[in-house]
């Protein structure tokens, strides 16, 4: 069974970074047809930039996340 998402955004460029963030925390399989996983306008994917299942496992991770040490290698230095 498939999560289902219905994303909603003020703009265009909202969407492409919520559904970036949806695509690094939640990425589809490997072997996931891109087709089945986004219905509708697919051209959204295109602005954040996949057009293939490897581009989803390039995606930099978001800006909120960039900067943080994970709490587990705090305590490791």
């Amino acid at each position: 069974m498939r999560p289902n998402v219905v994303l909603i955004a003020r703009d265009r460029k909202v969407a492409a970074n919520l559904l970036q963030r949806l695509l690094h925390y939640f990425h589809p399989h490997s072997d996931t047809d891109l087709n089945s996983y986004v219905i509708g306008d697919k051209t959204i994917l295109q602005d954040v930039g996949v057009k293939e299942m490897k581009d989803v496992e390039a995606l930099p991770p978001p800006s909120e996340t960039k900067d943080q040490i994970p709490a587990h290698i705090v305590g490791c230095f």
